[in-house]
């Protein structure tokens, strides 16, 4: 059985470490987006608040609620102006045409005609 040299074990526990980086990252911003949301799920679970002791009210860290707050009202907007022009659409649309009724269709057959 081959043994791994120093080099291959630290290239594998790098990478491992930016993995790693990589989630701790993601959480982090997840958290700091998404901070109303768990504080209302802590208010709701325990009956109290559970903001973080030294960075609670940082403004740093308000700015990441906020910026879901401004982000989910954007959203809104957008899609109640869709759905105006949705409807001014239907409001412009041509009149539809009333056809006459299709005629009966007779079959002729060519091997022996009446």
């Amino acid at each position: 059985m081959r043994a791994s040299s120093s080099g291959e074990l630290f290239t594998v526990q790098k990478g491992a470490a930016k993995v790693l980086y990589a989630i701790l990252v993601t959480t982090l911003l997840l958290f700091w987006l998404n901070q109303n949301s768990i504080s209302l799920y802590c208010q709701q679970k325990y009956h109290q608040s559970c903001e973080l002791p030294l960075i609670g009210q940082s403004p740093a860290w308000r700015l990441g609620g906020n910026l879901t707050q401004a982000l989910g009202d954007a959203r809104s907007t957008f899609i109640d102006s869709l759905e105006r022009q949705t409807l001014l659409a239907q409001a412009d649309a041509v009149p539809t045409v009333e056809l006459p009724p299709n005629l009966p269709v007779v079959t002729v057959d060519v091997a022996h005609p009446l």
